[in-house]
């Protein structure tokens, strides 16, 4: 019974990515394109390019992957760092205690 769930999971996971990627993808196009609207079979044809292009990375593309997932973990701990300094230097630091919020005006 539990080989059967995970199955099913992985499945659903699978089913559930490539979904995501695809409505994403279709999200931005109506969103740079007001006038768009997609129809359903574009939206599965998406769905399966993102499934193709997934399978392709990860059958022929998977002697670079580590060093992509390691520059992808460096970009990410460098961006973390590029909001964060300038959100702190900009902001106005210390906030009194009797600020409005706090006394409910």
């Amino acid at each position: 019974m539990a080989c059967w769930l995970v199955i099913c999971g992985w499945q659903a996971i699978l089913a559930g990515s490539g979904y995501l990627g695809g409505n994403m993808i279709l999200a931005l196009a109506q969103l740079n394109h007001p006038s768009y609207s997609p129809a359903l079979w574009q939206g599965t044809l998406v769905y399966w390019g993102v499934m193709v292009v997934a399978i392709l990375i990860n059958g022929y593309a998977s002697k670079i992957l580590p060093k992509l997932e390691s520059f992808m973990l460096v970009l990410h701990i460098l961006g973390f760092f590029a909001i964060l300094v300038p959100l702190v230097s900009v902001s106005t630091g210390y906030v009194p205690m009797q600020s409005p919020v706090i006394e409910g005006r």
